[in-house]
């Protein structure tokens, strides 16, 4: 399969825990899996019509629904199939609410400073990276709210990470022995290896900690006999991905749709590109 197809359709090739689910139709890819990530239950590889895609809205919106998600994504890029879809989708109750870019990585990435980087290899280390994943996101209260249920379901996505089997790892950066920043790896379903998000702790931040995780993870794909590293990246990550040698194939556009609303509206907004989060 051509890689620039892959990395516009990623979210559809990318591995599943058991308790994620994948269903393949000819007008999309639905792909969930369970957690409060909002890429966690999304559309991608729309092929639809103008006659279909409202059934595929309704479709999407049982499926998750089912699920307990209240909401799901679009991913919309260049082979997006009507022309117009997000138009369409807007008018089908969604919400524009990012834009990204998918970008590959054929060769090896620049290197930025020596930084300690280790992969995560115990229930503590992965706390540790889901903790750094929550960094600067909500208030104080919220945040802490979070933590504790981080804390508390940590088993369950112990045995969830253990269930990829070596095709989903992580890794974590340190400065001083502390783990200030998180990247994940996704071997996918044609060799090709995915980065799955990053976050740096604020106080660590513009230290090299990204690039650090970036060629541990095209260290670890290689080794692992993987092929390009893809990524949809948001504008946040695009310019320091493109930075470490990554090149944009793809413009893509997230739409945001409720389970409650994805019927038929005819409701036409146009909300702003929002927030700044990586897609991945």
């Amino acid at each position: 399969m051509d890689v620039s197809v892959l990395a516009e359709d990623l979210m559809g090739y990318i591995p599943l825990p058991p308790s994620g689910s994948r269903q393949r139709t000819p007008a999309a890819c639905l792909n969930y899996q369970p957690g409060p990530i909002a890429s966690y239950a999304n559309v991608s590889a729309v092929r639809a019509d103008a006659t279909n895609l409202a059934d595929l809205c309704a479709q999407a919106a049982a499926l998750f629904a089912e699920r307990g998600r209240n909401d799901y994504l679009w991913y919309v890029g260049p082979r997006t199939t009507p022309s117009d879809a997000v138009d369409a989708l807007v008018s089908l109750g969604a919400e524009v609410v990012s834009a990204c870019t998918a970008m590959l990585l054929d060769h090896q990435p620049v290197q930025g400073p020596a930084m300690d980087v280790r992969e995560v290899e115990t229930p503590e280390d992965l706390l540790d990276f889901r903790r750094i994943g929550l960094a600067g996101l909500g208030d104080d209260k919220t945040l802490e709210a979070d933590t504790a249920e981080l804390a508390s379901s940590n088993t369950g996505a112990w045995a969830d990470f253990q269930s990829y089997a070596g095709r989903r790892r992580n890794f974590l950066a340190y400065i001083n022995g502390t783990p200030v920043a998180a990247g994940g790896l996704l071997l996918t379903d044609h060799a090709i290896a995915m980065l799955s998000g990053g976050a740096t702790l604020p106080s660590a931040r513009r230290q090299g900690c990204y690039r650090a995780l970036v060629h541990a993870r095209w260290v670890a794909a290689a080794n692992a006999g993987a092929g390009p590293l893809l990524v949809q990246a948001s504008p946040m990550f695009a310019p320091i991905l493109a930075a470490t040698g990554f090149k944009a194939v793809a413009a893509m556009t997230l739409l945001r749709q409720t389970t409650s609303s994805a019927q038929p509206t005819l409701q036409r907004t146009s909300p702003d590109v929002a927030h700044g989060q990586a897609c991945n």
